[in-house]
């Protein structure tokens, strides 16, 4: 028998929640692929830019020849200029995510000679003297880098670009990376001052909470919790978002059960070592969480 069509009402129900959560790849894109959010974003994010409006890109950017991987970004815009921006949402860390994002920055670069050279091709009298266009990357990031140890605990973004290594003079500002690490943002409701403390602190909580701060008053926050608002999507767009957020708590789910696998692996090695060096199996047992029966049978 078929598995009945949920109502709204019953999916509302189900998902427990008044707002969708940004870590689902649905609502990142509702959220950051509306103007209204992106805009605004873009110019908390990096305030020394100039940006009056955008325009958005394909999400799929192509490499140089067909044998090249395609890059899939989750957000990508341009302004009128040609400078690109490039918004992604990453759960959790990846083997070499900061080559990963240099990449996708490349791509954007290789895009332009592309450009370029294909002017050419058609008009022999086209020169292209490399003049290209700079190319940001924003990652909001569900964890945190590792930094050298005196890196300030509290600062949650961080910004690199091409310099100098003594003096830090800047050697141009094609290309540029911000890191938005939520895990190292521990600031409470109240402590938010800044618009961009206030965003990252909704991007963090928004799906906890059953109501915007009463002073995250400015009409940015109205219009993005309007947008994640769960009541306020079609019935389709929920089966998505469920769809995707179930997705996540699978993937999330699996995270945890390998780390606490891995431990007790970690666990069971050192007890048979220490069984090995003739220490007494209750202290073996009691100070790493096992039971004797398990220490016995090592």
């Amino acid at each position: 028998m078929a598995n009945k069509v949920k109502t709204k009402e019953e999916m509302l129900a189900q998902i427990n929640a008044k707002y969708g959560n940004v870590m689902v790849d649905f609502i990142f894109k509702r959220l950051f692929g509306n103007k209204l959010i992106m805009l605004p974003f873009l110019k908390m994010v990096i305030p020394d830019e100039d940006i009056v409006d955008i325009d958005y890109l394909p999400t799929e950017n192509l490499g140089d020849t067909i044998a090249d991987n395609k890059v899939i970004f989750d957000i990508s815009c341009t302004t009128s200029d040609g400078r690109v921006f490039i918004a992604e949402m990453q759960k959790a860390n990846q083997v070499n995510f900061k080559n990963r994002s240099i990449a996708y920055v490349s791509s954007h670069i290789s895009s332009q000679a592309r450009t370029h050279r294909e002017k050419n091709n058609l008009n022999p009298q086209y020169k292209w003297n490399y003049d290209l266009r700079p190319v940001y990357l924003i990652a909001i990031m569900n964890f945190s880098f590792e930094h050298r140890k005196d890196f300030p605990t509290e600062k949650y973004i961080c910004c690199y670009q091409l310099r100098e290594s003594e003096t830090h003079e800047l050697l141009n500002n094609i290309v540029n990376f911000t890191y938005i690490e939520m895990k190292r943002f521990k600031k409470t409701e109240e402590e938010c001052i800044t618009l961009l403390d206030k965003l990252t602190y909704s991007l963090k909580h928004m799906h906890e909470l059953t109501a915007p701060p009463s002073f995250f008053n400015e009409k940015f926050f109205n219009d993005l919790y309007k947008l994640a608002e769960l009541n306020n999507f079609t019935a389709e767009e929920l089966r998505n978002y469920m769809k995707r957020l179930f997705a996540v708590s699978d993937y999330e789910n699996s995270i945890d059960f390998a780390k606490e696998e891995s431990r007790t692996e970690e666990r069971l090695k050192n007890a048979k070592n220490l069984k090995a060096l003739g220490v007494d199996l209750d202290i073996i047992a009691q100070g790493l969480g096992l039971d004797r029966k398990t220490v016995e049978e090592l």
